[in-house]
């Protein structure tokens, strides 16, 4: 009889229309011995990439897919059930309006005479939650957090302490939205930057937020001018990974610079002279 495990990734997804989720933790499933296992990963990880969330209501729902994981695995309990394993999922473990999180359909990997289940629980582990070996090599997405990275990294390497040059998400609001850039600094005119990541996994997503982006600058411009004066914004953005979406990728740019609210495109390439402007033009700022 063949070993096998069977897991599931628990993905924290911010918002529908960005596209992007952060891994969560991982639900593995025995076959063996019909008992399903859960491995939160690094909350603090998804609080770094949104500040202003709370993770209190993460933690809680994980709370609870714990316990209903501790339920289902009563004795012989899993053995009633006709449904797939992610019915199972979905049914009993975490259901489907839990405030972002989700997991991914069921991957299942048949073990070698030479892996054992623990061997590939520390692999899974080391693959996909931060903290324990990395990242999904093959699956990582240059989003807003990659961009924000290299940008630091490209001001550290130029100018150790020069990110005190910049305001960090500097918030506009209107009465209607609030919007937050990445950064804020000034010279003879105030600077704004956003990270813009288009590395998404299908046109419509691409579309969606080029279209969110163009709305939101819309109904900032008028306060953005009141609260800064003279300003420039720059978007530094991020290619999709998959070719066949390039040209849904330059719709969505062109989207974007129509709005009435002038803005740069500054591509990959683009960042180190964009850090070099900081270094060489930016006046301190009280962070």
């Amino acid at each position: 009889m063949k070993k096998e495990v069977f897991y599931a990734i628990l993905r924290y997804r911010h918002g529908l229309l960005l596209g992007e989720s952060l891994n969560a933790g991982i639900l593995f499933y025995d076959a063996s011995n019909n008992l399903f296992a859960f491995e939160v990963g690094d909350l603090s990880r998804i609080k770094a990439v949104y500040p202003g969330l709370n993770t209190s209501f993460l933690k809680r729902f994980i709370a609870t897919l714990n316990q209903n994981i501790n339920r289902i695995n009563e004795p012989n309990l899993i053995q009633g059930y006709r449904e797939s394993l992610d019915e199972i999922i979905r049914k009993e473990i975490l259901y489907s309006d839990a405030a972002g999180l989700s997991f991914d359909p069921i991957e299942k990997i048949t073990l070698s005479g030479e892996s054992s289940y623990t061997q590939t629980l520390n692999y899974l582990r080391q693959l996909f939650l931060v903290g324990t070996g990395g990242e999904i090599k093959t699956k990582k997405k240059k989003n807003e957090e990659y961009i924000l990275a290299e940008v630091y990294k490209i001001l550290d390497r130029r100018k150790p302490n020069a990110v005190k040059r910049i305001e960090k998400n500097k918030v506009i609001e209107t009465p209607l939205v609030q919007f937050t850039f990445d950064f804020f600094w000034k010279s003879a005119s105030s600077h704004l930057g956003k990270a813009l990541a288009f590395d998404l996994e299908n046109s419509s997503l691409i579309q969606n937020k080029a279209l969110q982006i163009y709305g939101t600058l819309e109904q900032l411009k008028p306060n953005i001018s009141n609260e800064l004066g003279k300003f420039e914004l720059d978007f530094l953005v991020s290619k999709p990974t998959n070719k066949e979406l390039f040209n849904e990728f330059d719709k969505a740019l062109k989207i974007v610079v129509s709005s009435t609210v002038q803005s740069r495109i500054l591509f990959e390439d683009e960042w180190t002279t964009y850090a070099d402007g900081i270094i060489e033009e930016a006046v301190d700022l009280v962070v």
